[in-house]
């Protein structure tokens, strides 16, 4: 028995074996998750998100909710997505809508496997606060990557809005 994710991609591939041109599908706008590589990220279907990126999604499309593709699927702690869209070039420093980055979301979920991909790939550590999120998420291991990995324990929101001279 397949389960609903094979099944979707199995369908994406007959689509492409008939001679159908997903490209114009791939980067459509509309519904919940924004485009079907966002809800394939948010859902952690690898293989779909495989497929959709390797027909040329954005990975780094904006959705007003869910942010990117890598922060949705940092967000509900699929470290296979995340390496995928990582290997597909997604910006690991992107942030949504609401200023938060991927790093900050797998932060606040603990997601370790995650925290270490995005620092790889080049994760600002102190950009978004990862470390205090994870902190108040009591994710007494990812504040240890966090630290170990140099993030800055004295960092603020504040500081960083007085270092680039941001005003109301």
């Amino acid at each position: 028995m397949l389960d609903a994710s094979s099944s979707r991609a199995k369908l994406i591939n007959i689509c492409q074996e008939h001679g159908s041109d997903i490209r114009d599908l791939i980067n459509a706008r509309g519904g919940l998750y924004g485009n079907a590589l966002q809800a394939a990220s948010m859902k952690g279907h690898d293989k779909i998100v495989q497929i959709l990126v390797d027909a040329g999604a954005d990975v780094n499309s904006q959705h007003e909710r869910f942010g990117t593709p890598l922060w949705a699927a940092s967000f509900k702690g699929y470290d296979k997505t995340v390496q995928i869209l990582i290997d597909a070039g997604a910006d690991a420093n992107v942030q949504s809508e609401y200023r938060h980055s991927a790093l900050r979301a797998a932060s606040a979920g603990g997601h370790n496997k995650i925290v270490q991909i995005l620092m790889e790939a080049g994760a600002d550590i102190n950009a978004q606060g990862a470390l205090r999120v994870a902190s108040a998420g009591v994710h007494d291991k990812t504040v240890q990557i966090l630290i170990d990995a140099g993030a800055d324990v004295w960092w603020h929101p504040s500081i960083q809005i007085s270092q680039f001279g941001a005003s109301d």
